[in-house]
């Protein structure tokens, strides 16, 4: 319930009873007190200038009842002399909160502060946190750099500065603040082992009873809450030991009891995971391997904890101890191992957020990631550095592999020829030819390339290109070839995979075999021992050519009319015909011929 009132504040003009200033101002102190008893038991409370108090009944106007004097408060800013007073200033309490709104100050004001005590005569302390350039303000737990509390009468000032550094204040209103039963504040859940720990802070306001305890409720894997304790807690923190399980999700929420068994609602909820954490990498070594990179090694944590690692996340750091910036992995680091069983990663410009310098003292840990997200315990850290390294140059194109951001163990060797000619062919013609200009000129340019280029990137993928181009020729050039090739470590799923110049070898059987140079696309892959799968996507080598024949075959005609056409197929059965250049061998044709 609201109501109103009015606060006697300093006197502008009027008569003034009294024998003197000092009895005026012990006059209106005296009933200034007694008013403010007769209110601190009447909450909420809303001051107005104009209004009246059905319970209290008319407020006599201030300027019978004299000046009323505040004394300085401690963090108030002087006033100036002869200023006048910002009016109208109300206070509306809502719950835990105070809404206060007044008249616009005389002048050209830069901003409003809000002061707030509890006490009418002294201790007025700024709340706002930023100045004020509106004429409005509610003091809450948002707003103001101290919430006001539950049950607590508080008295108000607003002042003003203008742009010449003159301040004014306001008569002093004053509300009183009054909350429901809320939950508990600042709910918290971690876990140690088999317990998990729940703390909270008390409830901002508990309504018109005091406040007896709390209740809390527990959900296991987004399940119904179920109520924890059997009798009401008194303390602002519990250890649930009951039933804890590994591996389970479980969540948390506070209620509110007051003295007569009213309750609030449950509290935000907290939840937190029960797991036995993954231990720490074991024996890191930091080596560098290249001018820009470094290799780091490691043995997999003794106990994976509740959940399965998935990867593990690398940390760097220039100062010891200072792992501050995060992981410098892009991506999570796979647990693949090398030829060795141990699990391995490069630090270079093509795995980390930032390459490593050389001659720079740099500090590594490791931490394993397991499959609910959860970070396990970090790796001894262990420094290493890139020594400067003076490397030999051969020609314009070698130089150290990982400068170019390749894996330190790639081994590329590159040669290649580009030639450029130019054939300047002038013609002169004697007979003039009205077809044709007196003379020609035509330039010709040819520029061959070939470039070879193999060698290793990495242990796995292979690079054989032998590219030769010469302009001008229409058939295809032999020594052109282009093979990148991947071949897996046993064991892996995928075996090889090949790109470029490929053989098709399919099984030879006692009739008939087949193989042919293909350009495509070649991949093999083992699940197990017992299945091989192999795809292949090509394109045969060759030229395209088409020649198109024109024929002149007429139909015959005798006389007008259509010729007799004879099929390839009009002959006679049983009759044959040899065919030979010597006529003695016809003996057909000899007449005196008597078949000896």
């Amino acid at each position: 319930m609201k109501r109103l009132a009015r606060v006697p504040g300093k006197k502008k003009s009027g008569p003034v009873s009294g024998n003197n200033e000092d009895d005026m101002i012990k006059n209106s102190g005296f009933r200034a007190v007694v008013f403010t008893l007769v209110f601190a038991v009447l909450y909420p409370v809303i001051l107005h200038s104009d209004t009246v108090s059905p319970e209290l009944g008319e407020i006599p106007d201030p300027a019978e009842q004299g000046v009323y004097e505040v004394e300085p408060a401690s963090d108030m800013p002087h006033i100036s002399e002869g200023a006048e007073l910002i009016t109208g200033l109300r206070a509306v309490s809502e719950g835990l909160s105070v809404n206060l709104n007044w008249d616009p100050a005389i002048g050209a004001i830069m901003f409003y502060d809000v002061y707030r005590s509890v006490n009418p005569d002294s201790g007025y302390k700024k709340i706002n946190r930023q100045p004020l350039n509106t004429v409005l303000y509610t003091d809450n737990a948002d707003n103001s750099m101290e919430p006001p509390l539950h049950k607590t009468t508080y008295y108000y000032r607003v002042v003003s500065r203008d742009e010449g550094g003159k301040t004014v204040n306001s008569p002093i209103v004053t509300a009183s603040v009054f909350g429901p039963l809320v939950p508990p504040r600042n709910l918290s859940a971690s876990a140690a082992g088999s317990t998990i720990n729940i703390k909270w802070a008390e409830p901002e306001s508990t309504g018109d009873n005091p406040l007896s305890g709390y209740n809390i409720y527990r959900s296991i894997n987004d399940g119904e809450p179920a109520r924890v304790n059997s009798a009401v807690l008194t303390r602002t923190a519990y250890a649930d030991t009951d039933g804890i399980t590994q591996g389970v999700k479980y969540t948390y929420a506070v209620q509110s009891v007051d003295v007569k068994g009213g309750m609030s609602e449950l509290s935000a909820p907290e939840t937190v995971f029960l797991y036995e954490g993954t231990t720490a990498p074991r024996n890191l070594t930091v080596t560098g391997v290249s001018a820009e990179s470094i290799k780091l090694v490691w043995d997999e944590p003794e106990s994976q904890g509740a959940y399965p690692v998935i990867g593990y996340e690398i940390f760097r750091t220039t100062v010891p101890g200072d792992f501050s910036e995060g992981r410098i992995n892009e991506r999570m680091v796979r647990p693949l191992p090398g030829e060795d069983g141990r699990l391995f990663y490069y630090d270079n410009i093509i795995n980390s957020v930032s390459e490593p310098k050389a001659g720079e003292e740099y500090y590594y840990k490791v931490a394993a990631v397991d499959s609910m997200g959860n970070t396990g315990q970090p790796s001894a850290v262990t420094q290493g550095r890139i020594e400067y390294i003076e490397i030999r140059r051969s020609g314009i194109l070698s130089a150290d592999i990982s400068q170019y951001g390749l894996p330190p163990d790639s081994s590329l060797k590159i040669s290649g020829k580009k030639s450029v000619s130019i054939n300047l062919i002038q013609k002169w013609y004697d007979k003039e030819d009205p077809n044709r200009q007196a003379s020609t000129f035509r330039p010709d340019i040819e520029q061959p390339l070939r470039l070879l280029v193999t060698g290793n990137i990495g242990s796995k993928i292979f690079v054989d290109v032998n590219y030769e181009d010469n302009t001008g020729l229409t058939s295809v050039n032999e020594n052109t070839k282009i093979s990148i090739r991947y071949e897996g470590e046993a064991g892996e799923t995928l075996q090889e995979f090949s790109f470029g110049d490929i053989t098709l070898d399919l099984p030879p059987t006692r009739y008939v075999s087949y193989s042919q140079t293909l350009f495509g696309l070649r991949a093999r892959a083992a699940f197990g021992d017992k299945l091989s799968v192999s795809a292949i996507a090509a394109q045969t080598k060759g030229i395209t050519a088409v020649q198109r024949f024109t024929g002149t075959l007429r139909e015959k005609e005798i006389n007008g009319r259509p010729g007799v056409v004879i099929d390839d197929t009009s002959y006679y059965r049983n009759i044959y015909f040899y065919l030979t250049k010597n006529i003695s061998h016809v003996t057909a044709l000899d007449p005196f011929h008597t078949g000896a």
